[in-house]
C-alpha cells in the first residue's frame, strides 16, 4: 500500500491519476439539452466536462444518489455515474430538465 500519491516520483504520480481517471470516471454534467420518459425510460442528452453524451436511466428512486442536498449522482442503465456539482449552478433549462425525472 502506498500512503499517498506523494510518496511517488512525478511520472509515476502522472500514470496514476491518468488511471484513476480512466477507472473511475464520472463526467459532470454542465447542461442538460433535454430530458424525456420513453417506455419506463428517463432518456437524457447532456453536455459534459467529457463532450456531450446521451444515456438512458431507470427507476429515478434507486438511481439518482444525493451527495447533498445539491449535489447529485445518477447512475444510467449501464452501470456508468454522471455527477451534477451543484443543481443551483444549473442554467435554468437544465434545472427544468432535472426537475422532470426527480
Amino acid at each position: 500500500m502506498l500512503p499517498g500519491l506523494m510518496a511517488l516520483d512525478p511520472e509515476s504520480q502522472r500514470v496514476v491519476r491518468e488511471e484513476l481517471d480512466r477507472r473511475y470516471l464520472v463526467p459532470k454534467i454542465e447542461l442538460i439539452h433535454h430530458t424525456r420518459p420513453m417506455y419506463g425510460s428517463y432518456y437524457w442528452d447532456v453536455t459534459t466536462d467529457r463532450g456531450r453524451r446521451r444515456f438512458a436511466m431507470k427507476d429515478p428512486s434507486r438511481n439518482i444518489l444525493w451527495d447533498s442536498a445539491d449535489r447529485l449522482v445518477i447512475r444510467d442503465t449501464l452501470g456508468n455515474r454522471w455527477q451534477i456539482d451543484s443543481l443551483a449552478r444549473l442554467d435554468p433549462h437544465s434545472r427544468i430538465q432535472v426537475d422532470k425525472v426527480i
